[in-house]
């Protein structure tokens, strides 16, 4: 097997190569979006020293603990890593491939402590802090998603079957994330891996969307503004965040009122702004 996987390995030097290149240009962006991170700390500590200032820079990606590189360098990661993780899924399989990233992602949230711990010691970084910032960008937390989305997205229809247990796969982890599990991390690890079987009955529900004009309409304007949507809430929630209230730490019942009240301040910001662009625009054309 040995001399197999070495033959394979050396018959594709390109492959190797462009592999190796990957790993090494994702370690660089990590280490970038280091100095990156704590170059714009210091140049935005005198500006967003009030709760109303870091709201106001939050939907621009800035964090008062990670600064503005965090998603970036997630993103990145993954955009260099894909090609490796696309042929990796050509050479073992859908299944395996899944298995695989199912694994990774529940022992990445499993051991997110120590993995902190330990990748806070490989940088030398002694300053005090969970340093969840970490986290965020070790992309391998997320190869369950990423492996999941590969597969899906070659997939025009999906098998009943497939659907059928991915609905009762997600209403099952539902009840044990609500009522069972009370450990953060482990509550933290059975989101991400139910974010999958949600996405397979809601691509499945896609072709009755089509029979109903109004809520393909709604759809398509929500897609289309669902940046600026992302944008919007996190400016809601920051300035909420400012006056010292965190209701996503309440109930039930005060979270799904909330969620409404995201939902319904970000559509009005967006359309605030689609109006405003479309009178900028006729405007210019005149």
């Amino acid at each position: 097997m040995f001399r197999v996987a070495l033959a394979s390995v050396l018959g594709n030097k390109i492959r190797l190569a462009l592999t190796a290149l990957a790993i090494v240009l994702g370690v660089a962006f990590v280490a970038g979006s280091f100095v990156l991170t704590d170059s714009i700390d210091r140049a935005f500590t005198g500006l967003l020293e009030r709760p109303l200032a870091e709201a106001a820079a939050a939907p621009f990606g800035y964090l008062p603990s990670a600064g503005t590189s965090w998603f970036v360098t997630l993103v990145l990661q993954l955009v260099v890593a894909f090609p490796a993780l696309e042929w990796l899924q050509r050479r073992l399989g859908v299944v395996a491939t899944l298995v695989l990233g199912a694994a990774a992602t529940v022992a990445c949230h499993l051991a997110m402590i120590p993995l902190i711990g330990a990748i806070k010691s490989c940088i030398l970084d002694t300053a005090d802090g969970p340093g969840f910032y970490y986290f965020w960008i070790f992309w391998p937390a997320d190869l369950w998603l990423v492996f999941a989305g590969m597969a899906l997205a070659g997939a025009l229809r999906l098998p009943r079957k497939l659907v059928v247990a991915a609905a009762a796969v997600f209403v099952a982890g539902a009840l044990v994330h609500a009522r069972v599990v009370e450990d953060p991390f482990v509550r933290t690890g059975l989101q991400r891996i139910l974010d999958v079987p949600l996405a397979v009955v809601l691509l499945a529900a896609l072709p009755a969307v089509g029979r109903l004009p109004s809520l393909a309409a709604a759809l398509a304007w929500l897609g289309r503004w669902s940046w600026g949507l992302y944008l919007a809430h996190i400016l809601v929630h920051e300035v909420v965040h400012a006056f010292g209230y965190f209701p996503e730490e309440e109930g039930l019942a005060v979270r799904s009122a909330y969620f409404a009240v995201l939902l319904g301040s970000a559509v009005v910001i967006a359309v605030v702004s689609e109006r405003a662009r479309d009178a900028a625009t006729a405007a210019a054309t005149r």
